[in-house]
């Protein structure tokens, strides 16, 4: 089954609720999504950065959840994770500078440092 644009902008809040079987399944759907569509995708945008940046708390049902997620992709599947959030943070960095100004703050910072040491094999 082809997953369009306008189907991810259909289910753009549904992420959260995805099996960690499905999350893996449909991850790189919203992603091209993202990347092709920026601005078509509402915020199925922040719903992919929210899904893939980790809770503070290493421990409790927050990180559980995260993590029963992460751990089902393979490397090469945490790298173009990791582009993925790079390119994501590239995208902002020239949305603010169209208008003249510098991001307040790199909200991606966590994600990519997260998925950063994952694909180097630096977290268990």
């Amino acid at each position: 089954m082809e997953v369009t644009v306008g189907m991810v902008h259909e289910y753009k809040e549904a992420l959260p609720l995805f099996t960690p079987t499905a999350f893996r399944y449909y991850l790189p759907a919203y992603m091209i999504a993202c990347v092709v569509s920026y601005y078509a995708v509402d915020v199925a945008l922040d719903s992919v950065i929210f899904n893939l940046t980790p809770p503070s708390e290493r421990s409790g049902w927050k990180w559980d959840f995260f993590w029963a997620r992460t751990k089902l992709f393979s490397r090469g599947e945490r790298e173009a994770i990791l582009l993925f959030l790079k390119l994501m943070e590239q995208y902002e960095i020239r949305d603010w500078a169209t208008e003249g100004k510098v991001p307040p703050e790199n909200r991606l910072n966590t994600a990519v440092d997260f998925w950063s040491r994952l694909s180097a094999g630096n977290i268990p």
